[in-house]
């Protein structure tokens, strides 16, 4: 019930503002266009080397350029940000840069061997639904989906990776 004498005032363009606050603005382009740390080249020279790489090239690099790498040694060498022991590439440059890539690398090396990232749309997307700690991701007949509980058995599709935007399957046909 309005008291009285707010009857006659006009509301709606406080409503609209209202729910446009709400709603905030959508992005028109889905997924990767979203996150910016995905799209934008990162730039640099270091000992001579110039360090021209987006996060999904450095993500597809990972298993060419650290394959062979001690995994607790680059582990403790990334975590502590010890970078001059990292052999100078486009890729160990890239890291200097991107905490997000040092992320996915960490997690890379703790499925290196076990988990053929390649085959699935994305990095992350193998990763999360990898027998991991981290796992929130289920993926059943070529479908990706989130788990909306803590019993796995309840989860709902998604059409996009939540980390990068990349377009997932959304037909089992």
């Amino acid at each position: 019930m309005r008291a009285p004498e707010l009857a006659n005032q006009d509301r709606s363009r406080i409503m609209r503002k209202v729910g446009f606050l709400m709603r905030g603005r959508r992005p028109r382009a889905p997924g990767i266009y979203r996150f910016s740390a995905r799209m934008t080249l990162c730039v640099r020279e270091y000992k001579g080397i110039k360090a021209r790489m987006t996060c999904r090239q450095f993500e597809d690099a990972m298993d060419i350029t650290f394959a062979f790498a001690e995994r607790d040694e680059l582990r403790a060498q990334l975590i502590n940000e010890r970078w001059d022991e990292i052999p100078a590439s486009e890729q160990s440059e890239h890291l200097r840069q991107c905490s997000d890539c040092v992320q996915s690398l960490l997690q890379f090396l703790e499925i290196r061997g076990s988990v053929d990232y390649r085959s699935q749309p994305c990095f992350h997307v193998a990763y999360y639904s990898a027998d991991v700690p981290d796992r929130c991701l289920d993926r059943h007949l070529g479908l990706y989906s989130v788990w909306t509980s803590q019993n796995t058995d309840q989860s709902v599709v998604i059409g996009f990776c939540p980390w990068c935007g990349v377009r997932l399957p959304t037909s089992a046909l």
